[in-house]
């Protein structure tokens, strides 16, 4: 069978180490028609085997349990089952041989003789779009962040454990100056003073924040960037006089930094001014942060981890960046170089601060 046009589906399945062949033999079969198998054999050593189970499986795009008169009779397999439900991860039971009565005789399933032979045919005709889409729209897990620092720590929780579990992933960002405007340098740099002029921060916070930037860098030097900022704030009203000029510095020293060829950076400038922000990685997580009005910071942040969710809402953004170089008449590879001419061209109409200006380094 020729491999299908791979989907970025995590598709986690449960089974019997009984069947280890079966196992083997459906993750091969996935591969086929374009998904990614995983399972308890890309589990961490040292940490909660169930916790991680449990982890592995919100993260998921597809539930795939592996139902056969050894495997039906494990509690856990149920209990897996019931908590993919409770994630909202659609499930889709393979049954060797029948449907087991119970729960599962409630879920849709492949049912598939003992031999695996029908299995290829049976997965080529399942909507793997149509599901993952379908379990995206309306409620979904999700977590919220009450304080700028709660979300900083939650932010860079969420982006380590996504590095640990794949490869680093394109960071998405839209609105305000982005995470990229914090110093990478340690807390004792003045950059750091500058940035919050009149509204310091204390230490604690500030080593927060700082985290909250590397644990993005880590996947935006490798993965890339994709950006829509709004490049029209003005935040020397509420923070003092500098602090704008600081926090763009900051932005385009990072973009001047990345060295990935330009498709992998792209960014578009808008004069809107909506409090609101996104940022996503790679597929794994998103984060939608609400404030009272531009200037006065976010107020709270829900984060999602549901892959269908995160999937939906990165293609939104991948539509509306487009869209917007689109109508500016950018191509997206010319888009960096564009945005640095124009932060430019901003940075030098503003005041310094005189903590630190990014003419001195």
């Amino acid at each position: 069978m020729t491999p299908s046009q791979p989907r970025p589906y995590r598709v986690f399945i449960s089974y019997s180490h009984d069947d280890r062949e079966k196992f083997e033999e459906v993750c091969a079969a996935l591969r086929r028609v374009g998904v990614q198998p995983w399972s308890d054999a890309d589990l961490a050593v040292g940490s909660s085997f169930s916790e991680q189970i449990q982890t592995n499986i919100s993260h998921s795009h597809l539930f795939v349990p592996i139902l056969t008169e050894q495997s039906h009779a494990r509690g856990w397999v149920h209990q897996e089952i019931g908590f993919a439900v409770a994630m909202k991860v659609p499930c889709l039971p393979i049954c060797v041989g029948k449907v087991p009565g119970g729960m599962i005789a409630l879920a849709h399933a492949l049912v598939v003789n003992e031999a695996l032979s029908d299995l290829d045919q049976k997965l080529a005709a399942v909507p793997f779009d149509d599901l993952v889409e379908e379990a995206g729209k309306g409620w979904v897990p999700c977590v919220a962040a009450l304080e700028p620092e709660t979300r900083a720590e939650m932010i860079a929780q969420f982006a380590d454990d996504a590095r640990k579990k794949g490869k680093p992933g394109c960071v998405r960002v839209e609105g305000g100056f982005s995470s990229f405007s914090l110093p990478s340098e340690s807390t004792d740099h003045p950059s750091w003073a500058a940035r919050y002029g009149d509204h310091p921060r204390t230490p604690h916070s500030l080593n927060l924040f700082r985290r909250e930037r590397l644990a993005l860098q880590k996947h935006a030097v490798t993965a890339g960037v994709r950006m829509i900022i709004n490049a029209g704030l003005n935040l020397d009203v509420e923070y003092g006089r500098g602090v704008t000029r600081t926090r763009l510095c900051l932005l385009t020293q990072f973009l001047e930094s990345l060295e990935l060829p330009d498709d992998k950076v792209q960014v578009a400038l808008v004069e809107e001014h909506s409090p609101n922000l996104m940022l996503a990685v790679g597929d794994w997580f998103v984060a939608e942060s609400a404030a009272g009005r531009p200037v006065r910071g976010v107020l709270q942040t829900v984060f999602t981890a549901h892959a269908s969710a995160v999937s939906r809402r990165i293609a939104e953004f991948d539509d509306r960046l487009a869209a917007l170089l689109k109508d500016q008449g950018i191509a997206p590879e010319q888009s960096r170089g564009l945005a640095l001419g124009g932060l430019h061209a901003r940075i030098r109409e503003l005041p310094r601060h005189p903590a630190w200006s990014c003419d001195e380094g």
